[in-house]
């Protein structure tokens, strides 16, 4: 069970994303530089785990650093993602 903080951000990201967001979708590896950006590593893969089904550890240690790796390459695309997660009730000054 998540803490209520993580819950409403997992609610946030379905709302936006209600088809959900999936390992290899267009929209994957730029929300992934989002969510690490935004949250705590733990968070991030607790977050992760709930909305996507990866498990927590390997988006902490996988996800979390291919989010560095590409954050310059997918920086239009995020932008664009945390402004539709922005719309849906995301506030980016919480962790």
């Amino acid at each position: 069970m998540l803490a209520p903080y993580l819950e409403e951000a997992v609610r946030q990201l379905r709302a936006a994303f209600p088809k959900g967001v999936r390992v290899g979708d267009d929209d994957f590896d730029p929300l992934m530089v989002v969510l690490w950006d935004q949250l705590a590593e733990e968070n991030f893969g607790l977050v992760v785990e709930e909305f996507t089904g990866v498990n927590r550890h390997v988006a902490a240690a996988r996800y979390s650093e291919e989010a560095e790796q590409n954050r310059r390459r997918l920086e239009g695309r995020a932008m664009e993602i945390k402004a539709l997660l922005i719309e849906h009730g995301w506030d980016p000054e919480e962790d």
